[in-house]
């Protein structure tokens, strides 16, 4: 049976991932104190406040709502299409140890949205290094 798993410590659990990534130390910060999200752009992965973006921010909520806490989100463009990949750390606890050697190895488990063709949506692994402005790259 799985056992109630607080905000705080799927909190915890997102800034012990983005550490692992690597993830730029002020955004860190800035999630913990304010559990603002960053998004992070090609092509160097420069990375700003997803407040602004009305669509991306519903879609955030969306997964809120069902549970699980969004930490960051890695924009890619791919052929013809915008793809923006949430990342969040799962509502069930015993999960989290599964994804912890892909996490070392740069490959996060997210929701892919595609802006482009909504219906592509999907749940899956994406591969992810830091880029040269800190932010994170999709790399597969």
């Amino acid at each position: 049976m799985n056992e109630f798993v607080s905000y705080e410590e799927k909190k915890n659990e997102a800034i012990r991932r983005m550490n692992v990534l690597h993830y730029f130390k002020q955004s860190i910060q800035q999630f913990n104190r304010s559990g603002k999200i960053m998004i992070n752009e090609p092509p160097w992965g420069a990375h700003y406040y997803v407040d602004e973006d009305e669509e991306l921010v519903e879609k955030i909520h969306e997964l809120e709502y069902a549970g699980k806490v969004v930490y960051a989100v890695v924009r890619s463009f791919m052929d013809d299409m915008q793809i923006d990949c949430i990342l969040f750390v799962e509502e069930e606890k015993e999960e989290w140890s599964y994804f912890d050697n892909d996490i070392k190895d740069g490959i996060v488990f997210s929701y892919c949205f595609n802006r482009t063709y909504p219906n592509f949506s999907e749940f899956g692994s994406i591969g992810v290094k830091v880029g040269s402005a800190a932010g994170l790259l999709r790399t597969a």
